[in-house]
């Protein structure tokens, strides 16, 4: 029988549910857009820089840098470290008080078909030559972006600077998945969409942009997207993750109708209920009261219903059946599979099952 996660304290569980049940639109002063890939990823690289600039354009931002590693850069990963520099360096700008987004994009492709070239993606999103064994070709993206990201030394301990990262990359896609620790810092967002497979996730991500906009959607939250683009693939067509590394709250844009209509409905996606479920567990590090349970089945029935948070059950869980400081609760929650997206690398949230329906089947009888 498997052991529950560490608890969390009952203030920080509220705190980060509450959170991560909120889309409100931030207003950022500048968008900045950067595209890094490599040479030898040929047309389906340049395909994507295509989309990343169908992106910006959808969102009023000014064209996207693009860096391409050429196939020649024995050190790739100092090309790439110092680009990025650049890019932090030119969209945190001089206004410590404005608040600005930085999305970079990262495809690889040279996997796809290894009887091209010796060269093919290692597991920590750089090249390996397969004729000399030799990673002259290597660019770790967690040692090189990942790491360096989530350092506020590097970023700045009081940057308003909000990252979202969207990986086209058969292993870069699989970083997402690793354990991590991440930053429930409330006032800023580093954010990680990553996919793999023929369709790119780029690609899907202007599809879905550009449809939502011609509806009159009044903004859009990309752990939504994720949702919903993660809903439509089965893990073969496209086999997608989604990470929150600091922050507790997915990257949220206001859009504007391309064609304004005096006669146009606007459309708020809070009021859209999800589809696309999760059901996980929180185990709380103290026994709540019947009071307390009460209290918390009364804040979800609150919420929004893009969030869909239903508490189904409670249940007493402890080490010790003397030691009532050994005792703790774990409660089952179902949610919008972006909701609980957003939380899954707190400490004390554990995820059951996800998929399309109603009403999980559970009772509630434990209250």
């Amino acid at each position: 029988m498997s052991l529950p996660p560490p608890p969390i304290p009952l203030p920080h569980f509220l705190q980060t549910l509450q959170t991560a049940t909120t889309q409100t639109p931030r207003e950022y002063k500048k968008i900045h857009g950067c595209s890094v890939r490599w040479e030898i990823d040929g047309p389906k690289g340049i395909q994507d820089t295509q989309s990343l600039q169908t992106i910006l354009t959808l969102l009023n931002g000014p064209p996207a840098d693009e860096l391409i590693i050429e196939a020649t850069d024995n050190e790739p990963a100092l090309t790439f470290v110092i680009a990025l520099s650049k890019y932090l360096y030119e969209c945190k700008g001089s206004d410590s008080d404005a608040r600005n987004l930085l999305i970079l994009h990262y495809p690889s492709y040279n996997d796809d078909d290894k009887s091209s070239s010796s060269i093919h993606e290692n597991e920590d999103g750089g090249f390996l030559d397969d004729d000399t064994q030799a990673e002259q070709h290597s660019m770790g993206i967690n040692q090189h972006l990942l790491t360096y990201l989530k350092d506020p030394l590097f970023i700045g301990e009081d940057s308003n600077l909000d990252i979202l990262l969207i990986f086209d990359s058969k292993w870069v896609h699989k970083q997402t998945e690793l354990p991590f620790d991440p930053d429930p810092d409330p006032h800023r967002i580093i954010e990680v969409l990553a996919a793999t497979n023929t369709t790119t996730l780029i690609h899907q991500l202007a599809t879905e942009i550009k449809r939502r906009q011609d509806q009159g959607y009044e903004y859009l939250e990309f752990a939504d997207l994720m949702g919903v683009i993660h809903n439509n693939n089965t893990p073969v067509e496209l086999d997608s993750t989604h990470a929150v590394l600091v922050g507790v709250s997915s990257v949220t844009l206001s859009l504007q109708p391309p064609h304004p209509h005096p006669n146009s409905h606007s459309i708020n996606p809070s009021y859209l209920p999800a589809t696309y479920k999760s059901l996980f567990s929180v185990n709380i590090s103290t026994h709540l009261t019947t009071e307390q349970l009460i209290d918390i089945r009364v804040l979800t029935a609150s919420l929004l219903p893009f969030a869909a948070v239903t508490l189904e059950a409670a249940y007493p869980t402890s080490t010790s059946t003397s030691n009532e400081s050994d005792q703790s609760t774990t409660l089952l929650f179902s949610s919008a599979w972006s909701v609980f997206s957003k939380l899954k690398g707190i400490e004390g949230y554990a995820l059951l099952m996800e998929g399309v329906g109603g009403k999980v089947p559970l009772e509630f009888d434990s209250i």
